[in-house]
Parts: C-alpha cells; structure tokens; sequence
C-alpha cells in the first residue's frame, strides 16, 4: 500500500484470501497516518513516514472486510476470505 498525499494505490482492489490464512500489509507513506479494518473484532493499525509492515492475523471466518483508510476516506483493498 502506497500513500502519498492525498492518495493511496491500490483504491478499491479486492484481494483473495484463504480462509485462516494469515494477512500482511506493506505500507510505504510519506506521513504517518492509521488503516482501519472492519472484521470481528475491528482492528486498526497505525503506520509511520517511510517502509511499515502490518500483520492482520489470520481471518477464520468467510467474508468481505473493507481496509480503510479514514484520514483520506477511502476504502483501500477488500480482502474477500473464502
């Protein structure tokens, strides 16, 4: 995941993932900000100015859960886990 500025990329990708299998993010930003993820229980996560790695966990249970940034008001990615 790339921000800069006022965007981000990818923007609105959905992503497959197994179920129970574990989930990775790689930030690079030129500010610091937080993602937003609505799973069970909700998660944020905050990143730092350059390179950051975020672990999500695994997801267990099939579903859509939208990764959001809400600084810029975009959903990032879609991890749909089936």
């Amino acid at each position: 995941i790339n921000f800069s500025g006022d965007s981000v990329d990818p923007h609105g990708t959905q992503i497959d993932v197994p179920v129970g299998h574990g989930v990775e993010l790689d930030v690079t930003a030129d500010a610091a900000g937080e993602i937003h993820v609505h799973s069970d229980p909700e998660q944020s996560a905050a990143y730092g100015v350059g390179t950051t790695r975020i672990s999500l966990g695994a997801f267990e249970i099939p579903g859509q859960y939208e990764v959001e940034s809400h600084t810029l008001g975009k959903t990032i990615v879609t991890l749909e886990v089936k």
